[in-house]
């Protein structure tokens, strides 16, 4: 993190890189604009409520007692004209700025599109993605070329007596976005990106406690595919700068504005972020590659949340063997933070991993899977004398895991088995004798199913379970046994499920003399559903769950819910 000092020739060399990237690039992205088939389908869709009722005894009520919420999505495309609509609505709420509640309409003519409503628009990596915005947005395509618009509210304000759920009151958050370019997002293409975020400080009557944010970013976004799409590359790079007090005086940097968008301010800083990726797919072989870099003190509200001060290196190739027989991916990631160099310490994990899938007969499958993480917290120098833990573990996990098919004329029988064993030891030099506690793990989990399936749609399952873990101060262990069946009936229109399980947790203390812990559970569900010839669907779901023991008390819990969905 850095305090904000803008050069004037930033936002020059920004669109510059754009324009040269856009000279090269549009031809190629020209000629790779064809024209696919024009659907001229019906206006299709669904829609439908889910209702639930939630009873406990022995605790608090975990949910409310009793909730609803409809839903629905619909859609119709022609040669020119296009519309459709979705919406979520549900008497939940929950404890975050952002509402619940979806609900959005769309419409197009030809090169021109209008969305109004709940929107989750995904622009790029680091300057809007995930945040969902209450507003509109309107895009303009012409061949190639686009250009599209968003404005909307993206977190609600908070006054002081909801200050207590969300920490301080908060003025409502507005985004505004443009992004212009040609080429679409996942193919060829040369776009810019330009996001603001301020708070509007007249959301709320007493402002007094509450402070004012902005937030400006803009993002070249580049993407290139060759060799027939086999190769796809893609870059994006995001400055952002983020003031934490509009209220604070003028920053004196030179510079009066950030293009009318941004006033630097004390304490204002400007941070990047960026993301390069290549993606190469061939006939037997995959790879993907990937290098991020998000900057101390990097801000952008235009995303869920945002974790800064962070390099990843991510490759993931993938080998098809055997005429496909055969599948193995190998996983490499390495990450540090301490970009800037001024924290007590650095911390790095690496992790390396291989994922198999082999079909032995045509009876016989075998997944396995090796993974390895090392994570180190290496002192800085000029910090060595401070008590800060030079930490360096590493993890290992080993997974096999056969799958037996039998079928035959009536009938097929499914067996899985899985073994997991997780171990974790502290690599780190034992720089203080005393040190009594060490770092290590030990788990071990295995599973078996069995499942048999009648041509008549009738099919029963049962599972057991096993887990356990140890560590020097406790070791902990759970079982568990399920089973289950279903039957179609009414010429398969209607299917009744009825299944049970049980299990059992347990805590003890080796290294100290303290009695053990234990808890059991029985659940029992049931389900019915039945299509109607109109397409519609119902769905009943009775689930309920008693439990007992010292370890997480005893309490009784029941819950029914009703699902009905029409598609047209």
């Amino acid at each position: 993190m850095r305090q904000l000092s803008i050069q004037p020739f930033v936002w020059l060399k920004l669109l510059l890189v754009v324009g040269v990237a856009g000279g090269v690039l549009l031809p190629g992205i020209a000629a790779a604009q064809t024209s696919g088939p024009v659907r001229t389908g019906e206006f299709a869709g669904h829609v439908g409520f889910v209702g639930e009722a939630y009873s406990a005894s022995g605790i608090s009520n975990r949910r409310d007692g009793t909730s609803g919420m409809v839903f629905g999505r619909g859609a119709s495309q022609s040669s020119d004209v296009r519309y459709g609509f979705q919406f979520m609505l549900a008497t939940e709420q929950t404890g975050s700025r952002q509402a619940m509640n979806r609900l959005s309409a769309n419409v197009g003519y030809r090169f021109l599109g209008v969305t109004v409503g709940d929107l989750s628009p995904v622009l790029s990596r680091f300057s809007l993605n995930g945040a969902t915005v209450r507003g509109g947005s309107a895009e303009v395509t012409y061949g190639p070329y686009l250009a599209s618009f968003l404005y909307g509210r993206v977190r609600r304000s908070v006054d002081a007596t909801g200050s207590a759920v969300f920490g301080r009151p908060s003025f409502s958050e507005w985004l505004y976005s443009a992004r212009i370019g040609a080429g679409k997002s996942e193919g060829s293409h040369v776009h810019l990106i330009g996001v603001v975020v301020r708070d509007d400080e007249s959301s709320l009557a007493d402002s007094i406690s509450a402070v004012p944010v902005e937030n400006v970013s803009v993002t070249p976004d580049l993407g290139l595919k060759l060799f027939d799409s086999r190769l796809h590359l893609r870059a994006t790079y995001t400055l952002a700068a983020f003031s934490g007090n509009t209220r604070a005086n003028e920053a004196e940097s030179g510079v009066s504005s950030m293009m009318g968008f941004f006033t630097p301010r004390v304490g204002s800083r400007i941070d990047y972020a960026t993301d390069i990726s290549a993606r190469l797919r061939l006939k037997e072989f995959k790879l993907r590659a990937s290098y991020e870099r998000v900057q101390p003190g990097f801000t952008s509200l235009g995303l869920s949340q945002t974790r800064s001060d962070q390099a990843v290196i991510r490759i993931e190739p993938s080998f098809s063997l055997a005429e496909r027989r055969a599948n193995l991916q190998l996983r490499f990631r390495s990450s540090r933070n301490n970009l800037a160099g001024n924290r007590a310490s650095t911390l790095k994990r690496r992790q390396l991993s291989l994922h198999g899938h082999f079909r032995l007969s045509p009876r016989v499958n075998l997944a396995a899977a090796y993974s390895n993480m090392s994570t180190r917290n290496d002192l800085n120098e000029s910090f060595a004398a401070q008590p800060i833990a030079d930490q360096r573990n590493v993890a290992q996990t080993i997974m096999v895991g056969p799958t037996f098919t039998i079928p035959s004329s009536t009938l097929t029988h499914v067996v899985t088995l899985n073994t997991t064993y997780q171990f974790l030891r502290d690599k780190a030099p034992a720089s203080d004798p005393s040190r009594a506690v060490e770092v290590k793990f030990d788990n071990l989990a295995a599973t078996a199913a069995y499942s048999i399936a009648f041509a008549n749609g009738f099919s029963l399952n049962s599972s057991a379970g096993m887990l356990s873990s140890k560590t020097p101060t406790t070791d902990a262990g759970a079982m568990s046994i399920t089973v289950g069946g279903s039957t179609s009936l009414l010429q398969r229109r209607a299917r009744l499920s009825l299944g049970g399980g049980w299990s059992r947790n347990s805590l003890d203390f080796p290294a100290e003399d303290l009695a053990s812990l234990t808890s059991r559970q029985l659940s029992l569900r049931l389900a019915g559903s039945y299509r109607l010839p109109t397409g519609s669907q119902i769905r009943l779901t009775t689930r309920g769950l008693r439990n007992s023991g010292d370890l997480t008390g005893s309490f009784n819990e029941l819950q029914v819910s009703l699902r009905v969905e029409h598609r047209f």
